[in-house]
């Protein structure tokens, strides 16, 4: 079927006649004399198809009025919980409609003239109370929502968002309003959310404030925010790994170099073997301390390793050290044979704990740990400093103040009431953590702040699918500006995260700022990006980014009408004999089922969702309100 309903509407003036005529009819059967049933019938009859001209002209009418569009939207929370309690089981994103292949085809029917004049005169749209001032002062092209002018709420099954999101949208398209909308939501379902937002947004904050307030869970919520550290929780990013590895490699894959990288490599190692000695003498990792082992050395370390080694498995090794001890005391009063020492540091009985562990211990039967932490004090040190220069600043940028104590928490510290979480903490006492990275200061730590919170995530993550325990509701985590933070534990949750509950949701501006992450790698971001199953889009002005948009929707077929005419004469024939013909054939065209071009010209809080299953929504958000504020 081809649809016009943009032209006039010509069934008005139908509708007028059909009422003169009733009126007509039943005057003669008043003023005539004549037998009344007949004008009586015909006046009935008349009636009729004027009420049928007047639906049709009400039809026309109707969506065109809609094509004005709406003015802004404000709701208070009480009316959220209420939408919320009609459907609990789904997400509720503002007002819409599901877009079908009609829709693309007014779309098309509109951008090929001037809305302007589709549009009813302003006199008739004032006596329909459509606030037109306000509406036209919007950014963007109002009329596109306007294609279907019976707009319902827009609710999406909570396992359709299982599928990770991603969010792509202008600075003042809405995404924030999205936010506020969306993790309402979530905390209101009692589910774990952990948003990071480099702006650290205030009413962002707010929401997720009075949302578990709302609640009834008050103390839920969580605040991290390097630039308030007073009235921030702390948040110990090494609390929780599966195996040690995990620690020196969160840390440095925050240096975003290649993987073969000899530099990259050396510092692994160097923190791999300083994690592996904290690990056997029962000291908790933390990047202070890391920090502190690879700027001053991890002597002390090693000799609290050996000596502990030394009295589970050396008998007499006491009397042996202090025999060494002395052989090096007269060594070096010219006295006595002298002990090699691979170890250079002024420590004595580190020097000799080390010495009877290569003399007197077999090989199979050394402990790996202190292996690794031998082979790191033994090192040059004139080489071990220059091959961890791209590690020290990372680790220095992570512990500065007031870093060192809100990412590396002293547990022993009674003196500070800030309490300590971490990200299973988080998980199993469904709590809500708010973490502001303060990217507009500095980006760089902003970034490392970020990488190392999600790795934290990922193993927490990861020791919940390994075991199976996983409980109820999701975890969600919501990453603004998210090609900033984009590295491999994400990468891991957004694939594997799934069986243990974790839903990703990652906003941009554009497509190209996960391209240059990536290198300028379009086929590494695609391929990262490829693990959202949802995407929703709000005003764009990046054309490559409104095509990887609508190359996710897909493509329809819409019908279209084509008019022939001709006409002719045979001049033989003195030019008297003419023939003409006119055909109509209607055809199916392929065509993008959102336009990219309407993509760039959504109006502020209208967005296009293309979700799991195939299904395309267009809508519209409104502002959520906190609790006695006034309208705008």
């Amino acid at each position: 079927m081809v649809e016009n309903t943009l032209r006039p509407a010509y069934e008005a003036w139908a509708a007028l006649a059909w009422a003169i005529a009733c009126a007509w009819c039943l005057m003669l059967a008043g003023l005539s004399g004549a037998p009344a049933v007949a004008f009586l019938a015909t006046a009935a009859l008349a009636v009729c198809m004027a009420a049928f001209r007047s639906w049709q002209t009400y039809r026309n009418w109707h969506l065109k009025v809609a094509l004005v569009g709406h003015d802004f939207w404000q709701i208070p929370m009480d009316a959220l919980d209420r939408v919320m309690a009609t459907a609990p089981d789904r997400l509720w994103l503002g007002r819409g409609f599901e877009w079908m292949p009609l829709h693309t085809a007014r779309a098309e029917a509109v951008a090929r003239t001037d809305p302007q004049i589709l549009l009813p005169p302003d006199w008739a749209l004032k006596l329909l109370r459509v606030p037109v001032a306000q509406i036209r002062e919007t950014r963007g092209a109002q009329w596109i929502h306007g294609v279907e002018p019976d707009e319902q709420d827009v609710r999406i099954p909570w396992k359709h968002v299982a599928g990770n999101t991603l969010i792509f949208g202008v600075t003042g398209g809405g995404k924030t309003r999205l936010y506020e909308v969306v993790t309402y939501q979530m905390v209101k379902r009692r589910d774990v959310l952990i948003v990071i937002d480099p702006k650290g947004d205030q009413e962002l904050m707010l929401t997720l404030q009075r949302a578990c307030e709302r609640a009834g869970r008050p103390d839920a919520f969580l605040r991290f925010h390097p630039a308030f550290p007073k009235s921030s929780v702390r948040f110990d990013v090494t609390k929780n790994w599966n195996r040690p590895t995990e620690v020196p490699t969160r840390i440095s894959d925050l240096l975003g170099a290649e993987v073969n990288d000899p530099f990259v490599a050396f510092g692994w190692r160097a923190m791999n073997n300083i994690v592996g000695g904290m690990i056997y003498t029962n000291e908790r990792p933390s990047l202070v301390r890391l920090r502190a082992y690879l700027e001053n050395g991890a002597e002390p370390l090693l000799e609290r390793c050996l000596q502990k080694w030394m009295v589970a498995n050396y008998p007499g090794w006491e009397r042996a050290t202090d025999e060494l001890i002395a052989r090096m005391a007269k060594e070096k009063s010219g006295r006595g044979k002298g002990v090699e020492t691979r170890i250079q540091v002024n420590n004595p009985r580190l020097i000799a704990l080390a010495e009877l562990y290569h003399r007197d211990i077999e090989v199979d039967k050394r402990h790996q740990a202190i292996n690794g932490l031998l082979s790191h004090c033994e090192h040059a040190r004139d080489h071990y400093n220059k091959m961890i220069q791209s590690l020290l600043p990372l680790l220095t940028q992570l512990t500065a103040e007031p870093l060192d104590e809100l990412m590396s928490p002293d547990y022993d510290d009674v003196n500070d009431p800030r309490p300590i979480f971490d990200s299973e903490k988080i998980v199993r006492g469904g709590y809500v953590l708010y973490m502001a990275t303060d990217a507009l200061s500095d980006p760089t730590i902003a970034s490392a702040i970020a990488g190392m919170t999600l790795s934290d995530v990922r193993a927490v993550a990861g020791a919940i699918y390994n075991s199976g325990e996983r409980r109820d509701g999701f975890i969600h985590l919501l990453i603004d500006e998210a090609y900033e933070v984009v590295n491999s534990p994400l990468i891991a949750m957004m694939s594997k995260g799934r069986g243990a509950g974790v839903v990703s949701y990652l906003a941009a501006q554009t497509f190209n700022d996960y391209i240059v992450k990536f290198g300028n790698s379009e086929a590494k971001a695609r391929m990262v990006l490829g693990n959202g199953n949802n995407v929703i889009c709000l005003r764009v002005r990046d054309l490559k980014t409104a095509d990887y948009v609508v190359e996710s929707i897909g493509d329809v077929q819409v019908p279209e009408l084509t008019h022939s005419k001709a006409v002719g004469s045979k001049t033989e024939d003195g030019g008297m004999e003419f023939s003409a013909n006119f055909s109509t054939s209607r055809t199916l065209r392929a065509t993008d089922v959102f336009p990219a071009s309407l993509l760039m010209r959504l109006p502020d809080l209208h967005y296009v969702a293309a979700l799991s299953g195939g299904r395309i929504y267009k809508g519209r958000l409104p502002r959520l309100m906190q609790p006695g504020e006034a309208e705008l």
